[in-house]
């Protein structure tokens, strides 16, 4: 492939984990979770040691305290810390020619753009897609058909969250030339992201 490390960004819901893990498979690569580094960081770390990575552990009365604009920066605080830390793992996967697919929420759009990474040339070497949704109405539908049975005092507000934090994304992917896919409609949707490698 012309490629040694592919990332796959977008909000909840996208369909980003869904599509690595079936490219993963197709094509023999693994594939790694960004929240799961994001985990592995929060545990050996305590709040206050690295920015903002823990913002979203504390309980949920407190976090939706803050308007949306205010939790959106959260979250791009974090995706600014975990696309950091994730440079030194494309930097490896380039250097060994181990091609990885990386998901998450905590890739910014950005990430892939550099020429080098510590220290290792990874220009060419890297592939970036995010998937959004269209509209608002799109996103909800997803949301309640994958998650319906999990109402809770905010789930409405985690939904509006992570639609406005896809709608910055949205805009940093057109401010990079960043290929956006939409994640609609589902059945053609790997498809469509194969197309663009």
């Amino acid at each position: 492939m012309p490629w040694d490390a592919l990332l796959i960004g977008g909000h909840s819901t996208s369909g980003k984990s869904t599509v690595a893990q079936s490219i993963g498979k197709r094509l023999g690569i693994p594939v790694s979770q960004v929240d799961d580094h994001r985990i592995g960081l929060q545990r050996v770390t305590h709040p206050g040691q690295v920015e903002g990575i823990h913002f979203f552990l504390q309980p949920e009365a407190e976090i939706f305290k803050h308007s949306m604009e205010a939790l959106v920066e959260r979250h791009v605080r974090i995706a600014t810390v975990m696309s950091q830390a994730m440079e030194a793992v494309i930097a490896h996967h380039v250097w060994v020619a181990q091609p990885i697919i990386l998901e998450g929420d905590g890739i910014l759009p950005s990430l892939g753009m550099q020429n080098e990474m510590d220290g290792v040339a990874v220009a060419g070497r890297i592939r970036t897609v995010f998937l959004l949704s269209r509209s608002y109405g799109e996103f909800q539908a997803v949301c309640r058909t994958r998650w319906p049975g999990v109402p809770g005092p905010h789930t409405e507000e985690w939904a509006k969250l992570a639609w406005h934090y896809g709608q910055w994304m949205r805009g940093e992917c057109e401010r990079h030339a960043v290929p956006i896919v939409e994640s609609q409609p589902w059945n053609t949707l790997e498809e469509r992201v194969l197309e663009l490698l």
